[in-house]
């Protein structure tokens, strides 16, 4: 007996009606479904993937933006209370600044001081 290479026969019409060019029978796979019918649920298939595929793309995009919008935000906020810290730092150098010269002039008036009790006592 030889084996038969077909894959496909004419069978009875599908409950769709794929007719195959005009025979009034469907085009049938071996294992008896109806070739059309396996056509059309493979482009609905793959329609419904693109779809799947197109909203993941669309979420994820919009993933995408809301984090672009927080990193922005916390840019920003880094941004401005860097200044604030560089304001408050300049602010406290300069009181620094301020007391040294103070201490500097309390140290040259006692110093004064000291000189001149100092010419006070001696003959």
């Amino acid at each position: 007996m030889r084996k038969s290479k077909t894959k496909m026969y004419l069978g009875t019409l599908c409950k769709h009606g794929h007719e195959f060019r005009n025979t009034g029978m469907s085009l049938r796979y071996k294992g008896g479904t109806c070739v059309e019918c396996v056509k059309i649920q493979v482009r609905e298939w793959r329609e419904k993937q693109r779809q799947l595929i197109e909203k993941q793309r669309e979420e994820y995009r919009l993933m995408e933006e809301r984090a672009n919008r927080r990193k922005e935000r916390i840019r920003k906020l880094v941004e401005r209370r860097t200044a604030e810290l560089m304001e408050e730092n300049e602010r406290l150098k300069n009181q620094v600044w301020m007391a040294q010269k103070k201490i500097e002039n309390e140290r040259k008036a006692l110093a004064i001081r000291v000189i001149e009790a100092v010419r006070g006592v001696q003959p």
